[in-house]
């Protein structure tokens, strides 16, 4: 059963074969020409008619779509019909109450499988996202240390996108970003917003270049530098407590307590190796 709004303001009650079947059956109503079928729906809309055995012609005044009682003209009288029974309702006050607390109960249950539901599958994300490979989990913690002792992070923004940045940043730092410290593009020559990581090339050897190349990432080498041009992953870096500009500049105690509370002991170890890397 579905009930709509149409743009003419007329609600109209669609219900599904079955549904009608079932609901006339029951009520001893049923009978072909009461059927008006509309797109594989059969359809009750304010201002029409349709009929029934024992009623005969019944004209349909109005629909309420939140308490599901219909207003209808039958047998010379008019009087409310519940559209869940299609029987007439004796006493509207003592309906209604009982109405709104059955719909009250409906939508708490409603919302609280929902939740369940969103807390379900954030538990189920959150545990994926801590089965990772153990050594790739080391290694990404190893890398974020060497970041935080000698990395830069950078944002190029074009102008059309800087409320959707500051706003972003505002939400994972809690402020509006420092006056300059991201980079507005020429509108023709970025069309998106981008964060990257900038590591000095004469402190990255081999093994650190693996370990970057295992986690994922393609650094781009420059001639003095090496960039990790990652958006996501760089988000995450603020989420732990970096910044845009200069990592060393940065409270490392903070990322530190960060990594160990939401990570564990072993990968502030690693963290603090990358930091002494």
């Amino acid at each position: 059963m579905k009930l709509i709004k149409k743009a003419s303001g007329k609600r109209t009650l669609k219900l599904t074969k079955n549904e009608w079947v079932a609901i006339g059956s029951k009520n001893n109503w049923l009978k072909k020409e009461a059927k008006t079928y509309d797109s594989g729906l059969f359809v009750f809309t304010e201002g029409t008619s349709f009929q029934t055995p024992s009623l005969g012609t019944v004209d349909v005044l109005s629909i309420d779509l939140e308490t599901h009682l219909m207003k209808v003209r039958a047998q010379g009288r008019e009087f409310i019909m519940d559209m869940d029974t299609y029987k007439e309702v004796e006493n509207v006050e003592t309906y209604l109450a009982g109405k709104k607390e059955e719909i009250r109960r409906q939508e708490e249950e409603k919302q609280k499988i929902i939740q369940e539901k969103e807390e379900g599958q954030r538990a189920r994300y959150e545990k994926q996202q801590l089965r990772v490979n153990r050594v790739a989990d080391m290694d990404y913690f190893l890398l974020t240390g060497f970041i935080a002792a000698n990395g830069t992070i950078t944002a190029q923004v074009p102008p059309h996108k800087v409320d959707d940045f500051e706003q972003q940043y505002k939400e994972i730092k809690g402020r509006m970003p420092r006056e300059k410290s991201f980079e507005i593009t020429k509108p023709d020559s970025k069309w998106l917003m981008q964060y990257r990581v900038h590591l000095p090339k004469a402190k990255v050897d081999a093994a650190l270049l693996g370990i970057m190349r295992k986690l994922g990432f393609d650094p781009k080498e420059t001639q003095s530098q090496y960039d990790i041009n990652d958006t996501k992953y760089v988000i995450g870096l603020l989420e732990m407590g970096f910044d845009i500009g200069k990592t060393s500049s940065v409270d490392v105690d903070v990322i530190e307590t960060y990594i160990q509370d939401k990570y564990g002991d072993d990968a502030k170890v690693a963290y603090i190796d990358g930091y002494m890397y």
